[in-house]
């Protein structure tokens, strides 16, 4: 496991390099010209889907150019259903086929033209990929973090707060710096006791990383004890669920907050909506103030139940105050993909103005191109990138 996020680690790295930004090596091992110009020994390998048998002579062609183009030289592929055999403008080409095994024949023959290695899953789709012999560490991972705001300009010890670990499998990759003029919302700063069902402590519901949190059902709450009475005057929420097959701009989920003076008898002050899922919700509320706050999840859409529901980030806050997670960027997937689908919001609620159903060629970053033109660009220090 440990390799495998140092592995990752270096490619994002790498990537800086290739656009003129400057690092510091991670270890005495690592040769700063190994980064600038990667040995033949160093591959980014990526997953090349084939979904609903889509594909074309043309169109893996393609692909593989675009591959070659950014320098990725290892493709495993994965042959997946997603949208229940609708029209791509192609005739669909079912795994298996004679047509198929002509498909992936061509694949084999224009890799070796372009120097890339394929790869390819034993079977139609996940079914062999995980199983009890599959221990965490050697599981897929993600990244994950707390945020943290101290007063530089002097030295500090501080202990930092672990970021949330699945199946109690956690390992540290890195501890980033910025400066920034942000300080501690008021939430922060009030420190309140939050809590999941008044048993399990919930600091993450506030750590700033929307992937982290807590699995919730219909009837479960969050509560939130200050040490004095709290002034809210909106409540940021974020709810996510990290699949969905069917639509997930129209998933529909229903809370109720509460007030109380003495932590026993609560008293609704308000209900809410939330349409949609992945990004952050800002509620405007009517200028409450308390000592005790308690969001009940009343209810949600019951489409693909197999999926949890995951309230992610909690936090009351002053009309002046920001979130400790905000993106420019509503829906998170949108950060580290770049898809369009024939349903908007099948992968992630994502907006678009436009009705093509590819990306167009000329908007791809071309790593080398961008690498040639910003060779002597330097990154301010402190700057966060």
């Amino acid at each position: 496991m440990t390799s495998g996020i140092k592995f990752l680690f270096l490619i994002l790295i790498f990537l800086l390099n290739g656009t003129g930004v400057t690092c510091q090596p991670a270890a005495e091992s690592l040769v700063k010209s190994d980064f600038v110009n990667p040995p033949p020994t160093v591959k980014i390998h990526t997953w090349w889907h084939w979904v609903d048998g889509a594909i074309s002579k043309d169109g893996i062609s393609k692909d593989l150019e675009s591959m070659h183009l950014q320098g990725i030289s290892q493709a495993t592929i994965v042959s997946v259903g997603l949208f229940n055999g609708k029209d791509f403008g192609i005739p669909r080409v079912p795994i298996n086929s004679p047509e198929w095994n002509s498909m992936f024949r061509w694949a084999l023959l224009e890799a070796n033209r372009l120097g890339i290695t394929i790869g390819i899953e034993n079977c139609d789709g996940w079914s062999s990929s995980g199983g009890p012999w599959i221990t965490p560490e050697m599981s897929m991972k993600q990244y994950v973090w707390t945020k943290t705001v101290v007063e530089g300009g002097k030295p500090i010890r501080l202990p930092l707060k672990q970021p949330m670990a699945k199946l109690n499998f956690y390992r540290d990759v890195a501890v980033v710096a910025c400066k920034t003029n942000s300080t501690n919302n008021s939430f922060l700063k009030a420190n309140p006791k939050i809590t999941v069902n008044d048993s399990i402590g919930g600091g993450i519901l506030s750590d700033g990383d929307p992937v982290s949190g807590f699995d919730m059902r219909r009837g479960d709450f969050i509560t939130l004890n200050f040490n004095h009475e709290f002034s809210a005057g909106k409540l940021a929420i974020y709810i996510r669920r990290p699949f969905m097959w069917r639509n997930m701009a129209i998933f529909n989920s229903e809370f109720a907050l509460s007030v109380s003076d003495d932590g026993r008898n609560y008293k609704k002050a308000q209900d809410f909506e939330i349409i949609g899922l992945n990004k952050l919700e800002i509620i405007s509320l009517t200028n409450l103030k308390s000592r005790f706050y308690k969001i009940q999840l009343c209810d949600f859409s019951n489409v693909d139940p197999q999926y949890e529901f995951t309230v992610s980030e909690v936090e009351l806050l002053g009309e002046s105050d920001h979130p400790t997670y905000s993106s420019g960027i509503p829906s998170l997937l949108e950060k580290t993909a770049s898809l369009k689908t024939l349903e908007k919001g099948s992968f992630d609620a994502m907006e678009t103005t436009t009705s093509e159903k590819f990306i167009p060629n000329e908007t791809l970053m071309n790593l080398q191109t961008q690498k040639a033109r910003y060779k002597s660009m330097r990154v301010p220090h402190g700057s966060i990138i």
